[in-house]
């Protein structure tokens, strides 16, 4: 997985991505999780949720908070407790 520092978390081609988080910057410390895509070809396989445990972590080592706007992350950061402190409520 790559990460495009200005639109997203993403997975094959940037033209083309496989799968793909993307995310706008707020402010220098916030991002906004705005939407997630998989292709057909990797659905129930685990992706999506693996984009969003890439940008949990690049949260936590830049020290940024996350607002999960897309229905996806919402529902992800919800059933996982551990990404409380990366949550920008």
């Amino acid at each position: 997985m790559k990460f495009n520092r200005y639109t997203s978390f993403y997975l094959g081609e940037v033209r083309d991505p496989l799968a793909e988080i993307r995310i706008t910057y707020r402010d220098e410390n916030i991002i906004a999780a705005e939407s997630t895509k998989v292709s057909e070809t990797l659905k129930g396989q685990g992706v999506g949720r693996k984009l969003v445990e890439e940008l949990v972590n690049y949260a936590r080592k830049e020290n940024k908070k996350i607002i999960p706007i897309c229905p996806f992350v919402l529902a992800t950061f919800e059933k996982t407790p551990e990404y409380a402190d990366i949550w920008h409520k």
